[in-house]
């Protein structure tokens, strides 16, 4: 569908509006066929999706059944080779047993104060370590403020805003193409 008309540059107002009500056409034509699009799917996951919650529930009720008789004799698993993480068993190709996750440092929610403060005095910043981040939306609104006042002939806020800028901290608003098509 696309021509020449499409393809050349637009010259001329009398171009763009041309060009718009093509996209307009276009537009109008793409959702009547996301329309039917939509319409074919909703069909075809209605035929598939009854038998395919059917066996879902199935898999997830077998599989909480195998976890509770896995976890219930753990001990009757074996390490399955030397230097393995997992004690596993496979049996009509599908593995079960228990495998070893990735280690963690767990500290309780209610003793992580404590911990800190310990950490901070027993190893110094080696494990504990201040990140510093930027209070950006502060920064926005005090910059936004100052803009304002700014634009109306405050001296201190053009001072504030230079002197961030001097640091590389500036306010910066980009500019975005729109094009859309209204549903009327």
């Amino acid at each position: 569908m696309v021509g020449n008309a499409i393809k050349k540059e637009l010259e001329t107002w009398a171009d763009v509006e041309a060009a718009l009500a093509d996209y307009r056409a276009h537009e109008i034509a793409s959702r009547k066929i996301r329309a039917q699009l939509d319409q074919a799917v909703m069909a075809s996951t209605q035929r598939f999706s009854d038998p395919l919650g059917v066996e879902l529930e199935a898999m997830d009720a077998l599989s909480e059944r195998l976890r509770a008789f896995v976890w219930a004799h753990r001990r009757e698993f074996k390490s399955t080779a030397e230097g393995s993480e997992g004690r596993t068993r496979v049996l009509h190709d599908v593995e079960i047993g228990l495998r070893t996750g990735k280690p963690y440092v767990d500290v309780p929610k209610n003793k992580a104060e404590a911990a800190l403060a310990w950490l901070a005095e027993f190893g110094g910043d080696t494990y504990v370590h201040p990140k510093p981040q930027l209070a950006k939306a502060t920064l926005k609104a005090d910059l936004v403020r100052a803009q304002d006042l700014a634009a109306t002939g405050d001296a201190p806020s053009r001072e504030f805003i230079q002197k961030l800028a001097e640091h590389y901290i500036t306010l910066k608003q980009d500019e975005e193409f729109v094009l859309e098509v209204s549903n009327g």
